[in-house]
């Protein structure tokens, strides 16, 4: 499934009087300013900022099942089946995305192949048993056995009973929940509410590198940990 995903990439500013409040009662951090009064002379306290997030999601589905029902005794009915399903690991058409691992505090990368520029202290090899590409691990062991149960137990009145294992496909997370969202390939920058350190104006707007994926600030960072083990967050 494609993707593209516009999200901030305008950048949203955010006003809160910090600005035209009475310099007299900063230290006390008093709420004398007016954010509609800040908004008028085009300073900002905060701002964010993301780049346009493209993509094409792709993965491969099989299932199959097989039943049948056994007529024990004439009022007792049990249906047997089992069914097998198996998908890939979801991957990126032209790799990419990166994957979390929570504990190393590490990034994967498709291939082992690292974006350039990106800080080598923050990848890793990707560990044995997981995809190259999809970055988790392919399951192929989705056996899901079904057992139904029907008893007449008088003319007009029968119980029935079932149950089974059951397996869920990972399509219904959308794009910025998935490793494809991590940088650099999505990048947003934040700026704090900090009158002394932000200075975003609507006169100098955003810097021209606020959006460079291969610089961004891992302490502030918004990452997507998918278990290697699963193939779902």
């Amino acid at each position: 499934s494609r993707f593209d995903i516009a999200g901030n990439a305008r950048g949203t500013f955010g006003f809160s009087g910090v600005y035209t409040q009475n310099p007299a009662t900063t230290a006390t951090r008093s709420a004398s300013g007016n954010a509609y009064a800040d908004f008028l002379v085009g300073d900002a306290a905060s701002g964010t900022l993301t780049n346009i997030f493209i993509g094409d999601l792709r993965y491969k589905y099989y299932g199959g099942y097989v039943n049948d029902d056994w007529k024990v005794t004439p009022r007792l009915t049990v249906n047997l089946g089992v069914r097998y399903e198996i998908w890939t690991p979801p991957y990126e058409r032209n790799n990419q995305q990166a994957n979390f691992l929570i504990g190393p505090n590490k990034f994967i990368f498709p291939n082992n192949q690292t974006p350039a520029g990106f800080p080598a202290n923050l990848v890793m090899p990707i560990p044995s048993g997981v995809d190259s590409r999809g970055l988790t691990e392919f399951h192929k062991n989705n056996w899901s056995p079904r057992l139904g149960v029907a008893y007449q137990l008088a003319s007009h009145t029968v119980l029935r009973a079932g149950g089974g294992v059951f397996y869920a496909e990972p399509d219904a997370l959308g794009a910025s929940g998935r490793p494809v969202a991590n940088p650099p390939f999505r990048t947003t920058t934040s700026y704090p509410t900090d009158q002394v350190h932000t200075n975003l104006t609507f006169a100098t707007g955003y810097p021209s590198n606020a959006l460079n994926g291969l610089a961004f600030d891992p302490t502030s960072a918004t990452f997507v940990a998918f278990d290697p083990r699963s193939e779902e967050n």
